[in-house]
């Protein structure tokens, strides 16, 4: 009998746990919320081969959250970094300047820190400056001679694409220079943009990830001041990208933004936003006149194998990531992607109508265990013993009970300052009520003279 009762409430438990916990009886434990942001990523995508990251920040929940913080890698190794678990809680890198052994990289005043506290793992670091030599990075995944194809192929892009656009433009400013409008010229991409391949200023990235009964969360968000790519043939301000993942009780948050204040493509200001590169300006004749030169250079650049994208964003599932900037370049050795300001969060759905608060963390064996606290709105448990009585108030015999007003409008105490306030009408009216006396009644006791016959 007392069998049976144990597995009667151990199925009741499970089912409960179904029904507040996931969505739906008996389901399992939902999938840990996931963070990850970088602000720099060169990688040859074909060959899933990672050549360059830059301030790379990534959380993970679940029974044993974990977060990593990563300044700086070259060929998916980096000589430092901060990683956390239930173990060790915390761990953290002094800001320090830092430079590749092959000369491929460098970071100055780099940082990382990874916490977890609870159920909550948070990451984060970044740099004051970074930045990368392109031929040594090539080298991790071209040969000599695809290199040199490679350049070569960009050359000829320059020519092909830029040459006739440059001649457009120049007849097309000696046509407008009468009404005042300049056209500008485009600055193709030179040699020397496969060696100062990559400069960014003041990056950082973050991560936190909570995955507790009934909430689950993920955030990641990186920014850069400014970043010059390829010689300064792509140069961008105010780089920045956020991606949240969030499930409360049944209730859903998710969303996904990057963000580009500043943008030149070859020398010509640009503005990034949903309707993809525009040109920049405030007269209306020269950006007209622009745009489609504009369009033109960009789907040339396409069709020899560079795709410039902005702002881009996707939902799968519970997933969301933005990307502010990616380059794709068709080379020798396969695909390269150069990614700027990348955020991407996923936390599954939990909970329907189940108590949004995150689980208390566990205490160590160190520390004492944490005691409940009562709500203040519960009545506090009985006490059994008498309540303590003053010696001063209590009555020796028997007493009238006191007078308790009855509730209503009339039995209302009177605030302090209203008693200052009304004592205070009191007093000045005494006053001035004995000033009165002192001036009229000495008038009417004097005697009253008869007149004069």
């Amino acid at each position: 009998m007392r069998k049976t009762a144990l597995i009667a409430a151990a199925v009741l438990a499970a089912g409960a746990i179904g029904l507040t916990g996931g969505p739906g009886f008996g389901t399992a434990a939902p999938a840990p919320a996931r963070a990850r942001a970088w602000a720099v990523r060169i990688a040859i995508t074909s060959q899933n081969q990672e050549l360059l990251q830059a301030a790379d920040a990534s959380s993970e929940g679940g029974s044993k959250p974990t977060a990593t913080a990563v300044p700086g890698a070259i060929g998916g190794q980096s000589p430092f970094g901060a990683t956390a678990s239930p173990e060790h809680p915390f761990a953290s890198s002094t800001p320090l300047d830092w430079q590749d052994s092959t000369g491929s990289g460098y970071a100055e005043g780099s940082y990382a820190e990874a916490r977890v506290e609870g159920p909550t793992a948070t990451a984060r670091t970044g740099f004051s400056s970074v930045g990368g030599t392109g031929f040594a990075v090539a080298n991790m995944a071209l040969t000599w001679d695809q290199q040199e194809q490679l350049m070569n192929q960009w050359i000829d892009t320059n020519h092909r694409v830029f040459d006739p656009l440059n001649a457009e433009m120049d007849a097309l400013g000696a046509a407008l220079s009468p009404l005042g409008i300049r056209m500008p010229h485009f600055e193709p991409m030179a040699g020397l943009g496969w060696i100062d391949v990559l400069r960014a200023q003041n990056v950082s990235s973050g991560t936190e990830t909570t995955s507790a009964p009934g909430f689950s969360s993920a955030r990641a968000r990186t920014s850069l001041a400014a970043v010059r790519l390829f010689g300064g043939f792509i140069e961008a301000e105010g780089i920045s990208a956020e991606a949240v993942s969030e499930s409360a009780g049944g209730t859903d948050d998710r969303r996904a933004v990057a963000r580009i204040a500043k943008l030149r493509i070859a020398g010509v200001e640009t503005i990034a936003d949903s309707a993809g590169i525009r040109v920049a300006g405030n007269d209306l004749l020269s950006r007209a006149v622009l745009q489609p030169v504009l369009d033109a250079a960009l789907g040339g650049l396409q069709t020899a194998g560079v795709t410039i994208r902005v702002l881009d964003s996707r939902e799968a599932g519970d997933l969301r990531e933005a990307s502010a900037l990616q380059i794709e370049i068709a080379s020798p050795g396969g695909t390269a992607l150069v990614s700027i300001a990348h955020a991407e969060a996923s936390a599954a759905s939990v909970g329907w109508g189940a108590s949004v608060a995150p689980a208390a963390p566990t205490p160590r064996a160190s520390e004492p265990p944490a005691v409940e606290e009562v709500p203040a709105w519960e009545p506090a448990p009985a006490v059994s013993e008498p309540a303590y009585v003053p010696p001063a108030a209590a009555p020796t015999e028997l007493a009238a009970p006191a007078w308790v007003p009855r509730p209503g409008p009339r039995a209302r105490q009177m605030s302090q300052s209203a008693v200052r306030s009304l004592r205070t009408s009191y007093l000045l009216l005494f006053v001035l009520g004995g000033l009165l006396s002192a001036l009229v009644l000495p008038a009417l006791a004097r005697p009253v003279r008869p007149a004069r016959t």
